[in-house]
């Protein structure tokens, strides 16, 4: 058997064995990121009340994993789009639940993601 692929390093293998670790630790940080997010009592109240969490977690765990992807891969264009939908559905909540535009609550819910 030939190793002398594992003594030559090949930059682009390099490349993709980033890539795939990295889309795997996004993923697997979106579960400890929920139970971070529902540990903290106020942002649980929150996406109890006001998130689709309770009636359709899947795509509510969807939508997480597409901002952590968007945040941890996209391009800025990406990102703030991102960051905008985000926004209206913070706005649309606003008006009933202030809390939902806390800053301290929106710092804590972006550090569990990061």
């Amino acid at each position: 058997m030939n190793h002398n692929c594992l003594l030559t390093p090949n930059p682009n293998l390099n490349e993709k064995f980033k890539e795939i670790i990295g889309e795997l630790a996004s993923m697997m940080g979106h579960f400890a990121a929920a139970l971070l997010q529902i540990s903290h009592l106020e942002v649980a109240n929150a996406l109890i009340a006001y998130s689709s969490v309770t009636k359709d977690p899947v795509k509510r765990g969807r939508r997480s994993l597409v901002y952590i992807y968007c945040m941890v891969f996209g391009t800025k264009e990406e990102r703030d789009y991102i960051l905008t939908l985000t926004q209206n559905a913070h706005n649309n909540v606003a008006d009933i639940s202030p809390e939902v535009d806390d800053p301290e609550l929106q710092r804590w819910v972006i550090a569990t993601i990061y």
